[in-house]
């Protein structure tokens, strides 16, 4: 397994390729990660990027997981050729590792939605730069990772967000993956709208014991600031 060593963060990568694509494939690929991996990640989490994260390709586990603590991500893809999922999955655990939140809470599952939500910042921000790029193959991939990020928004099961069943809320701290894919959809083009709410929405995993979501939303005003209460107002009105 290699180490490489993430341009302007202080982020290392290891990984190793058991099937090498072709160059000039390989080489643009890991280009179009590697080299805006910092910037979009700057516009989402400001100064994640100066964290000392480890990120680890794990062909032995089934899905990714992180150890924010310990500021540790796993992917567990093999292969980094599969650019969009990839971005997708570093979205996700890039959210926990800047929140590093507690997962034992009954509101914990907002933090799975809101990984979502991050996971297509992630991808939308990608493929803005890409769409940008002086290079043929890596702007190619622009067109590809925008349909990712919609197939993924429609592998959701609708709910009434304004009346989520309490056991979902009380007993699965982690939420329902497609439940999650829904709420996060909706979510979207608040944050698509202002980036950097997504930040700001950390200081609210203090209120994770919390389970009603009225008192959520009475209390998060105070938590969030006030620069941002629009955006908290729009987040509320969804479920109140």
């Amino acid at each position: 397994m290699k180490k490489y060593f993430v341009p302007a963060t202080n982020w290392k990568m290891f990984y190793q390729s058991v099937c090498p694509l072709p160059e000039p494939f390989n080489s643009a690929m890991y280009s179009a990660i590697f080299d805006h991996l910092a910037s979009v990640t700057q516009d989402i989490f400001p100064n994640l990027k100066d964290e000392n994260l480890a990120i680890i390709f794990a062909p032995f586990i089934d899905c990714p997981v992180s150890f924010p603590d310990d500021n540790l991500i796993f992917l567990h893809l093999q292969e980094i050729n599969e650019n969009a999922q990839v971005i997708y999955q570093l979205g996700h655990e890039l959210l926990h590792a800047y929140y590093k939140s507690p997962s034992n809470t009954p509101m914990f599952w907002l933090e799975e939605v809101l990984c979502e939500v991050a996971s297509h910042l992630f991808l939308q921000g990608f493929a803005q730069e890409w769409s940008k790029s002086a290079n043929s193959i890596i702007k190619s991939f622009t067109d590809f990772t925008l349909e990712y990020s919609e197939l993924q928004l429609q592998e959701s099961e609708p709910v009434n967000l304004k009346q989520l069943p309490l056991d979902y809320l009380k007993d699965n701290p982690t939420g329902n993956r497609k439940i999650n894919t829904y709420i996060a959809a909706i979510m979207l083009p608040i944050f698509q709208g202002r980036p950097d709410f997504l930040a700001e929405c950390r200081k609210l995993s203090e209120l994770y014991v919390v389970a009603d979501l009225n008192t959520f939303f009475d209390k998060a005003y105070s938590h969030i600031s006030p620069e941002y209460h629009l955006e908290l107002k729009k987040l509320e009105t969804l479920f109140i």
